[in-house]
């Protein structure tokens, strides 16, 4: 999904992602348009209103719109992480894209396959209801669009194993960076970030159709805040942990060096004679700049994050329950208006 050349035995499939807001833009016309052509047909607009038939029916296209423009917002971050693995990288650039394009070769393979699976699923589990009670249009719409939704799912999750892929090419090869120095690794730490507020925002749509209508809260409703709460966590953290490696062993490998050569000036200090013991001042300066560089080691991070993007993260949580709450607000003043 990064900026990589589209070569010419590329399918229709692999140009889906990531989208134009042209393409956007005109799939969010087309679906305000099958589902008035699908009410319309059945005349249930006041069904469709009063009996929350608008939540159950509206749930899958806000969601396929949602995942577009994710799939649009993430590419500059996905960018920016795949142009700062080029900067760590040792590998030379016709080997680097090279591996580029490996990566995309392989990935492309199963595009179609993952589309078509994942239409498949969400055909084939509403179809039971389409089928159970004779022709009815709005019956053959969600078995339809809930098809498309888990379809474009798939593809999305199947073409962001680009990213981790490469990455993990990447980071498992010659690399060439100053520990002292990890900016470089922040854009992939920003890449987590902004796909786990992704996440959360997918999470906040569903809560709010699904408990559309409602006005208590329920122990399940905590479970599942609770259980969303975990997986922001992991789409944020998982994903960094070869980086982290990568850091850390880095770190280690530094601080031992540091610490032989401590070790290696307190011997000296030891086989000192009483008479060289006394000029200790080049010693003692040699002994406190390593311990300065050996201290500033310590506070060298071997996660590519920073606090900001802690904070975001976890005011990011809270999200959810945000929507929550302003969906039961919601709710009151629908009934109210007589929209139920």
């Amino acid at each position: 999904m990064s900026e990589i050349s589209i070569t010419a035995d590329q399918s229709f499939v692999d140009r889906l992602l990531p989208p134009t807001w042209k393409q956007i833009a005109l799939v969010t016309v087309a679906l305000i348009a099958l589902i008035t052509l699908v009410v319309t047909l059945e005349d249930a607009w006041q069904a469709f209103w009063q009996d929350g038939m608008w939540s159950r029916m509206l749930t899958a296209p806000t969601v396929i719109v949602y995942i577009l423009i994710v799939a649009k917002v993430l590419q500059p971050f996905q960018r920016r992480a795949v142009d700062s693995l080029r900067t760590i990288s040792a590998l030379d650039d016709q080997a680097f894209q090279q591996l580029m394009q490996e990566t995309l070769q392989k990935t492309s393979k199963g595009a179609a396959t993952a589309l078509g699976a994942g239409f498949a699923f969400g055909f084939l589990a509403g179809l039971p209801n389409a089928i159970g009670e004779g022709f009815n249009w709005i019956n053959w719409y969600f078995p339809l669009i809930n098809g498309l939704m888990f379809g474009l799912l798939a593809l999305i999750i199947q073409q962001s194993l680009l990213e981790s892929r490469l990455s993990h090419g990447v980071l498992h090869g010659p690399l060439d960076f100053d520990i002292f120095y990890t900016t470089p690794f922040l854009p992939i730490g920003m890449l987590s970030l902004v796909s786990a507020l992704a996440f959360v925002g997918g999470s906040s749509i569903a809560i709010f159709y699904t408990a559309a209508g409602r006005f208590t809260f329920t122990i399940t409703e905590l479970g599942i805040h609770s259980v969303l709460i975990l997986i922001t966590l992991l789409l944020f953290f998982l994903p960094l942990r070869q980086t982290h490696s990568v850091l850390r062993a880095a770190k280690v490998s530094e601080l031992n060096n540091i610490r032989q050569k401590l070790a290696g000036a307190y011997r000296r200090l030891d086989a000192m004679t009483l008479e060289a013991q006394q000029d200790i001042l080049p010693f003692s300066q040699e002994v406190a700049l390593w311990n300065q560089y050996e201290k500033r080691l310590n506070e060298v991070p071997t996660w590519p994050y920073n606090a900001t993007m802690l904070r975001t993260l976890f005011a990011s949580i809270l999200i959810p329950i945000f929507v929550t709450v302003g969906q039961r607000v919601m709710a009151y003043v629908l009934v109210e208006l007589g929209i139920k």
